[in-house]
């Protein structure tokens, strides 16, 4: 019979590694893996029990949470992540674009054309 032997005598040889590929330079490898992690589902505790959720609204919702507390920097992070968001909207729902004049040397007014609101 054989012996219980502490060492795997089939196993990796000494001195090999477990290397992953190099992304190349056009690859955007970290903001696959960011994005990939944002959307993952995760359980989350809610008052009517678990609820799967993506990672950035547990993030969000962590965040609400926090502010509601009373913590202020997360009070400040909410408020202007929330200002940003609607800023946002209201331009979208605007249309987003507006038309610019200019004076002319003559005095009267004249439309240049439209531009984006930024």
């Amino acid at each position: 019979m054989w012996r219980h032997c502490e060492w795997n005598p089939r196993g990796r040889p000494k001195g090999s590694k477990n290397r992953t590929k190099l992304p190349g330079l056009h690859e955007e490898r970290l903001k696959t893996i960011i994005l990939e992690e944002a959307y993952r589902t995760i359980s989350v505790n809610d008052a009517k029990g678990p609820v799967s959720i993506p990672m950035a609204q547990a993030v969000i919702r962590s965040l609400a949470v926090n502010a509601a507390k009373g913590n202020q920097r997360a009070q400040r992070l909410f408020a202007e992540l929330l200002a940003s968001v609607e800023t946002s909207n209201k331009r979208l729902h605007d249309g987003g674009w507006r038309r610019q004049s200019t004076t002319r040397s003559n005095g009267k007014r004249s439309s240049i054309g439209e531009r984006p609101i930024t």
